[in-house]
């Protein structure tokens, strides 16, 4: 009796380490994402079954390869000749300028870059420029997650078990300030 509960004792040790050990054989990425992709008309889900470090970039590839995902390379711009990969466009849909067609107020619209308008200028009280209060208004690509946007390229976002990723394609409006026109001339845009 006493060698029986010895054995029994060592055996329920034993499976007590091996169930503890069974997380560090365990993918540390595995699960699955969902992925919605919204054209402006239709919505497409997909959960998507996660690998080890799989990006945004990948999982578009390879779960709506059907909807024609485009890239183009785009410079990092906080480290000068590190390039990411941007959605040029998915589902025959890609940036498309608006401009003063969406009646957002302008004081003039770049007949060189178009979708982009010169909102006003700042003046020190010399009448110098200081600044240049620019608008872009278009239909582009956007992407969040549950906590908001993501402010990073698909190709740097790492998918997470849980992660609920929505792509619309809708009107953007962005609003900014530089301190040196674009272009020269007027509408330095």
């Amino acid at each position: 009796m006493k060698s029986w509960k010895k054995l029994i004792s060592l055996a329920l040790v034993l499976v007590m380490a091996l169930s503890l050990s069974l997380t560090a054989f365990a993918a540390p990425n595995s699960g699955v994402a969902t992925i919605s992709v919204n054209n402006g008309k239709t919505t497409t889900v997909k959960t998507v079954t996660l690998t080890d470090g799989m990006t945004l970039y990948t999982a578009l590839n390879n779960s709506f390869a059907s909807m024609n995902p485009d890239w183009t390379d785009a410079e990092d711009y906080y480290t000068p000749g590190v390039y990411h990969k941007a959605l040029l466009s998915l589902d025959g849909k890609g940036s498309t300028p608006v401009g003063a067609a969406s009646g957002i107020a302008a004081e003039a619209w770049s007949t060189k870059n178009p979708g982009y308008g010169l909102v006003s200028v700042s003046k020190d009280e010399s009448g110098t420029i200081t600044g240049y209060n620019y608008v872009y208004v278009g239909k582009d690509w956007t992407y969040k997650n549950a906590d908001g946007d993501i402010w990073v390229y698909m190709d740097q976002y790492v998918l997470q078990p849980g992660d609920e990723i929505t792509i619309t394609y809708s009107q953007q409006v962005s609003y900014w300030t530089a301190t040196t026109p674009k272009l020269s001339a007027y509408p330095y845009i």
